[in-house]
């Protein structure tokens, strides 16, 4: 495949809608028309979230009539304008064939109220003065019912006085420009975040979430640029920051050089861009090419593949909005990737055409709300009432009869390796979010303890960027935003339903751990002499745990670790003020090698692909010596330790393949993980060879159906797919599923551990201490030894001089893939209880299996 092609192809795999309002340097596909009889949808697969069904008609409802301008007794006729030749058919033809598959979807259902959605696409090649005669046509020659996803800002703006003069709805438009809503039109419906708004909730993210304060913006000097540019500066001036460097461009220069020196001669610790893609890449080559390498926080309309391409390296670690789910892996979008596939079977699935679907949804929602004769003004008082609305694709919006603007929220991605993955869930302006179920009130009131603060500060710490943000770091701090909120309203099942911690509001200050253990010890120093915080959760990177536990007894501040998985820890040193409620490594590799033993009980020879840093060395020397102890005489096979993030396995993979072990173990994860996955397996990988994946349960919501049966897959204890059917853990992953759409990985069970931990020792120091609040040293005393029930079942802090928590481990073995979840299922499970998998206390786990396991207690 050329180059040219390759660009093409790689558009379609945006994460966001990159609606923007100039051609993206593309090549040109060829022409794609719309086709006057759709394609048949019937064998397309049930969506994993599909639209609803229209209703069938009886006898007795009204019969169909030809109701309005574009309405028949058997149609519905739609207009749509958008370049479907020239460079910016890389745009428009995917929106084209989103918004027709999904009217093909609905029409293979038997229409709405009876009628076919039909969709004539007049191709303007993005010149508004095409776009004119384009709308001309299908109002006055076609004859539409009215105007839907409309391509550019200049475009529609110059035919909105037209569409309005003839009463057309415009619905949908693809850009974001403030015009769709300032002033009011009552014809006239957006639907993606304007660039205002974005601006304004970038600058909130880039103070709140990244802690940046000397920040700089780059940007296009024309409406686009500066109405996104301008609504960034405005929101951090109301903050009192003012930027370090405003760095404007014209649109069509090409040598950004200067640009990226005055950049960096402002020194910023994060820089905002509005732009189109190629400046933006041309901008971050220049940047790479001085060393330049601040954090870089862009608008959505960059949150393409197309920026990787052009920038290549330079583009790793980037940052920026998004306002739509994943088009590739999220499972609500599984029906629309099943669609596009029937109507388009060449369209790579991707955000412009998710975009259109999402469209599409909105239009056939309000046409079945519109009357089984629907006509224009009530067709536009029925998206009016829209309130809330979501099919799980897009976030929750609404309009109204004064407010037609559309979504009014926004997620963060991040990009590596050509991929951009979601490191937020959704924020801004969101609509209010049903509560869970209130827990039963207690028998007798709550009374405060004797001297309770009002408030417990606590310092969360974990990946917010970066390539560990997306499979670990944003579920355990979602685990704590929903489980905080949850304990301080007090509707946390028993024991924990007690408001707060001992009545006390607990109040966050998330952290982002990217940058290092140096980074992250000036960090916990900050939180404790600045922020003040009473007590810190956090880290997921065994070094930045090794790095910050000396600093933790120097500081004499209560601290938990909650993910790290080093057993160095509390057996390289003893420790006062610091604990970690979730088990150490070696319950991971030792309850693989009894796994893979009891489904291969004759194995011979093993082998291993882990990543070439302490994590991926620890978890095979832990195995690959496991074995051999379990099962005398098995030979190792070949040794593989590619650089973390490497991205590309070809070599590896042939080594593995060719060894033809009985097993083959990893402890990849992340991007790491899915790229073995989908790189192996059509290689064969995992057909010959038992593949164990250690880490892959925060793999198997994300991937969906393209997880093949039969990998044995672990989730570091009995957390996520393996965890028990306990009242707190269905409560759990009820408050966490309803908010962030997707339930929750072993990650977001580590965070809830160590939260629930921490509440259990200071109620229990509270009680012993005569129902007055405790010193750290009654809390410590508390939570030293301590047993505590959790989502995942009864945690024990038994090693490390009680500091040290023991858990089961968990494996199972991926089975077909379940609709009703969206996930594989997980078969022939087997959990091994604590003492089975850890080492007796007071013994090194390098001891422990050197020597055979002495102690152990097995089944």
């Amino acid at each position: 495949m050329n180059v040219q092609k390759q660009l093409f192809k790689i558009t379609s795999l945006l994460v966001s809608a990159t609606l923007v309002l100039t051609a993206c340097a593309a090549p040109t596909p060829q022409p794609t028309a719309a086709p006057t009889s759709p394609p048949a949808a019937g064998a397309t697969s049930p969506p994993a979230a599909p639209p609803s069904a229209p209703t069938p008609t009886t006898a007795a409802e009204e019969p169909l009539t030809a109701s309005d301008v574009g309405v028949t007794a058997d149609t519905i006729l739609f207009g749509m304008t958008a370049a479907q030749t020239g460079p910016v058919a890389t745009i428009g033809v995917p929106l084209a064939h989103g918004l027709q598959a999904y009217f093909n979807y609905v029409n293979a259902q038997g229409g709405v109220n009876g009628r076919q959605i039909k969709l004539i696409v007049e191709d303007d090649q993005y010149t508004p003065a095409n776009t004119v005669a384009a709308v001309k046509k299908l109002v006055e020659s076609d004859h539409i019912f009215a105007l839907v996803r409309p391509l550019g800002t200049a475009q529609t703006a110059a035919v909105l006085d037209y569409t309005q003069e003839k009463g057309v709805p415009v619905v949908g438009i693809a850009s974001g420009s403030s015009l769709w809503s300032t002033p009011f039109k009552k014809t006239v419906f957006g639907i993606q975040p304007t660039y205002a708004l974005e601006g304004k909730l970038m600058a909130q993210y880039a103070l709140d979430t990244l802690k940046a304060r000397n920040i700089a913006v780059f940007y296009q000097d024309d409406a686009f640029g500066k109405e996104g540019a301008n609504a960034f500066m405005e929101a951090l001036q109301a903050r009192g920051v003012t930027p370090v460097a405003v760095v404007p461009y014209t649109p069509g220069e090409t040598d950004f050089s200067s640009h990226a020196l005055k950049l960096q001669e402002a020194k910023p610790d994060l820089v905002f861009v509005y732009a189109i893609v190629v400046p933006a890449s041309s901008l971050l080559k220049e940047a790479e090419k001085n060393g330049f390498k601040p954090k870089w926080l862009m608008t959505y309309v960059l949150a393409d593949p197309i920026l990787p391409a052009l920038a290549g390296s330079a583009a790793e670690g980037v940052l920026a909005g998004a306002w739509l789910v994943d088009p590739l892996r999220a499972k609500e979008a599984q029906g629309y990737r099943d669609a596009l596939k029937q109507s388009f079977p060449d369209e790579v699935p991707g955000g412009y055409s998710l975009s259109s679907w999402a469209v599409g949804e909105v239009i056939v929602e309000a046409l079945k709300r519109a009357g089984r004769n629907p006509t224009r003004q009530s067709f536009i008082a029925a998206l009016e009432s829209l309130q809330n609305f979501t099919t799980g694709l897009t976030p929750p919006f609404s309009y109204g009869d004064s407010d037609h603007q559309g979504i009014k929220q926004l997620a963060i991605v991040e990009q590596h390796g050509g991929n951009w993955t979601p490191v937020s869930s959704f924020f801004g302006e969101a609509g209010e979010i049903a509560a869970a179920p209130t827990a039963a009130p207690s028998a007798t009131p709550i009374v405060a303890p004797t001297g309770a603060p009002a408030e417990i500060k606590i310092g969360i710490v974990a990946f917010l960027s970066g390539a560990a943000a997306a499979p670990f770091g944003i579920p355990s701090r979602n685990a704590a935003e929903i489980l905080i909120e949850q304990l301080n309203a007090g509707r946390a099942p028993a024991p924990y339903n007690i408001p707060g911690i001992g009545t006390a509001k607990i109040v966050p200050v998330f952290i982002d751990e990217a940058g290092g253990a140096d980074k992250q010890v000036a960090e916990y120093r900050r939180l404790v002499t600045d922020e003040k915080v009473d007590l810190v959760i956090g880290y997921i990177s065994s070094a930045d745990c090794l790095a910050v536990a000396p600093v933790v007894e120097e500081l004499k501040t209560l601290t938990v670790f909650f993910d790290c998985g080093t057993n160095q820890i509390f057996e390289e040193a003893e420790h006062t003020y610091l604990f970690r409620t979730s088990a150490h490594q070696i319950i991971d590799s030792v309850g693989a090698a009894r796994y893979v033993l009891a489904q291969k009980p004759d194995l011979s020879s093993i082998s291993g692909i882990n990543q070439n840093y302490a994590w991926g060395q620890d978890s095979w020397n832990a195995f690959s010596q496991s074995v051999p102890q379990l099962h005398p005489g098995t030979l190792i096979g070949t040794v593989q330790f590619p650089r973390l993030l490497a991205g590309e396995y070809s070599a590896e993979l042939s080594a593995l393949l060719a060894a033809r072990s009985d097993v083959i173990h990893s402890s990849f994860w992340g991007g790491d993980l899915e790229s073995l996955l989908i790189q192996g397996t059509p290689r064969g990988l995992g057909q010959d060879s038992l593949l164990v994946l250690t880490t892959g349960d925060t793999a198997l919501p994300r991937l969906g159906k393209d997880v093949p049966p039969g990998l044995v897959i672990g989730g570091r204890g009995p957390h996520g797919a393996f965890a028990p059917d306990n009242d707190l853990n269905r409560w759990f992953k009820k408050v966490y599923s309803d908010r962030f759409s997707v339930r929750p990985v072993y990650p977001s069970y580590h965070m809830a551990q160590a939260i629930l931990g921490v509440k259990a020792a200071y109620e229990k120091a509270i009680a012993a201490n005569g129902h007055q609040w405790p010193t750290v040293e009654q809390v410590i005393a508390a939570f030293t030894g301590l047993e505590f029930d959790t989502p995942s079942g009864i945690i024990k802090m038994a090693l490390g001089n009680g500091h040290q928590a023991v858990e089961p481990s968990a494996y199972g073995l991926t089975g077909e893939f379940n609709p009703a979840t969206g996930e594989v299922d997980i078969v022939q499970v087997q959990v091994f209880q604590a003492a089975c998998v850890n080492p007796p206390a007071g013994v090194k786990s390098s001891d422990w299996i050197a020597g055979g396991f002495q102690g152990a207690k097995c089944p």
